[in-house]
């Protein structure tokens, strides 16, 4: 590979330093954007994630603060977490509905009842309750399909924990700067605007002078 094929550029990014007072929770978030693209470097004791967008449609700091969790969790690879609290009560579930439908006996809801508590003890993740799961003779006989076993997924506990703590002081500063910014510009066009209007009235005034001294002010200035 020719390393002259390769270029370099510099560029100057934002970062946000957020503390807690306890000094426990913490995140950096780094900005680096321009116009509607940009991309976002968190690095906390929630979890480290990043990603760019290559058109947002709006401004990049706009853009943030018009994401949900879902589709942030999405993007960073957060959305899959296996939850195995809600998988196991699901299973459970489905061997109480089983029962009351007589589709299995007492004696063998009971033993599904104590091989999936005990499978459960064991599973570590998702791929640890596929293993277990399909390793299972009796839950096996049970669903009889593989489509049928349940896994319940949701967005994980710790990015959660972000996107409702660090993640709303971070948006909430956004905003505020995005109102400021608004702020700024709406007070540059009004000053403008009165600009014009004291420089209409300027040359109004200099065009009534002009003319009482018997002289036509387009013909002065071309």
């Amino acid at each position: 590979m020719n390393l002259n094929e390769f270029t370099i550029n510099k560029s100057q990014c934002e970062l946000y330093k957020i503390r807690h007072q306890s000094g426990m929770y913490w995140a950096d978030i780094t900005l680096d954007y321009k116009d509607k693209t940009g991309r976002i470097q968190i690095a906390s004791d929630y979890g480290s994630w990043q990603n760019y967008w290559g058109a947002c449609g709006c401004s990049f700091k706009e853009f943030l603060t018009k994401i949900d969790m879902w589709y942030f969790a999405g993007k960073v690879g957060e959305s899959d977490w296996f939850d195995s609290d809600a998988t196991h009560k699901r299973i459970k579930k489905d061997i109480i509905e089983s029962r009351r439908g007589n589709d299995i006996s007492e004696d063998e809801a009971r033993d599904l009842w104590d091989v999936v508590n005990d499978m459960f003890i064991d599973i570590c993740g998702k791929e640890s309750y596929w293993h277990h799961a399909y390793d299972n003779d009796k839950l096996w006989r049970f669903y009889r399909e593989p489509y049928a076993y349940p896994c319940i997924t949701d967005i994980s506990p710790q990015f959660k924990r972000f996107w409702n703590e660090a993640w709303v002081v971070f948006i909430n500063q956004i905003k505020e700067e995005i109102t400021d910014l608004q702020l700024d510009l709406d007070n540059e066009a009004e000053y403008t605007v009165g600009n014009r209007r004291m420089y209409k009235k300027e040359i109004k005034g200099k065009k009534e002078r002009i003319k009482e001294l018997g002289f036509n002010y387009d013909d002065l200035i071309y």
